[in-house]
């Protein structure tokens, strides 16, 4: 049960590890976003002078150009990656949903099982109480015939004999009748 109940710790802190990866990502891809933006304004800049300059770009311009297309590749890049991240999180969530259930679940039927063990063993004590209470009234009974045979008559022995019957007719009733 210990390995089991392990697993759920385990998969939580992978889900935890994920997450963080995920959010990071999220940053990074969001400072991404925020620098080809910036990179998008100085090429429509440059254009707007270009226009106005009548087609011939600085080579401050080209370079900016040139850097807006390659960080909207690496966006690119970087949001199929954060998709592919974020999906293998979600699995990772589902399949960490599922274990501790299946942990809940086996709990549940451990602790039935444990309740019918414990119910299964009262019954037998019982049963054994009741057998130890027979087999006392059965030695009680060998006891009142030693008692018959030891006295010194018939009448004296007899007597003892009812005597200590008596004593135990309170006691082996229940354990006979139930018997």
């Amino acid at each position: 049960m210990d390995e089991k109940a392990e697993r759920p710790t385990r998969w939580m802190a992978a889900a935890g590890v994920a997450a963080v990866i995920a959010v990071a990502a999220i940053v990074w891809a969001l400072a991404l976003r925020s620098d080809r933006d910036d990179a998008k304004a100085d090429a429509a800049r440059a254009q707007a002078a270009l226009a106005a300059e009548g087609g011939q770009l600085s080579d401050q311009e080209r370079a900016a150009a040139a850097k807006e297309v390659k960080q909207q590749a690496f966006g690119e890049r970087v949001q199929a990656r954060y998709r592919a991240v974020r999906g293998r999180f979600v699995a990772e969530r589902k399949r960490a949903d599922d274990l501790v259930a299946d942990v809940d679940r086996e709990q549940r039927e451990l602790t039935a099982a444990q309740g019918q063990s414990q119910s299964a063993r009262a019954q037998l004590a019982a049963v054994q109480a009741q057998d130890d209470v027979a087999a006392a009234c059965a030695r009680g009974v060998v006891a009142v015939m030693d008692k018959f045979f030891e006295a010194s008559d018939v009448r004296s022995g007899a007597d003892a004999a009812l005597t200590h019957l008596e004593k135990l007719q309170d006691k082996c009733r229940k354990a006979v009748s139930d018997a």
